[in-house]
């Protein structure tokens, strides 16, 4: 990278940083991804979670709507997730708990704290 871009990056982090100390910027939705098993059988797991989406010949993952959080979460055969939706980290926390603690309730092997990037 050149150096003329990565000052340009830096100064457009500080507006943010700057424009969220005042308010001046309102989080509408958060990205979070996370690892919760080293693979999973998605067409088992469709089956674990209440009003899930799973149509492999169209999207290759599983998609899971949270209406009590207002999120949506799709999870990959893989054993990565992406959760959707959430104004704020708690929220996604939640979700994010909430689906592993179906998928151990239904005897599947997930991780107990995985790591959350958002």
């Amino acid at each position: 990278m050149s150096y003329k871009f990565l000052c340009t990056i830096n100064m457009m982090e500080k507006e943010i940083e700057k424009k969220l100390m005042n308010n001046e910027i309102t989080i509408q939705n958060i990205v979070a991804t996370t690892r919760i098993a080293e693979a999973l059988d998605l067409s088992k797991l469709v089956f674990v979670l209440d009003g899930s989406e799973y149509k492999p010949t169209e999207f290759p993952g599983l998609i899971y709507r949270d209406t009590a959080r207002k999120t949506a979460v799709l999870i990959f055969g893989s054993g990565k997730m992406n959760c959707t939706g959430a104004q704020d980290m708690e929220k996604v926390r939640e979700t994010i708990k909430s689906v592993i603690g179906k998928i151990r309730g239904a005897g599947i092997n997930v991780v107990d704290e995985p790591e959350i990037r958002v």
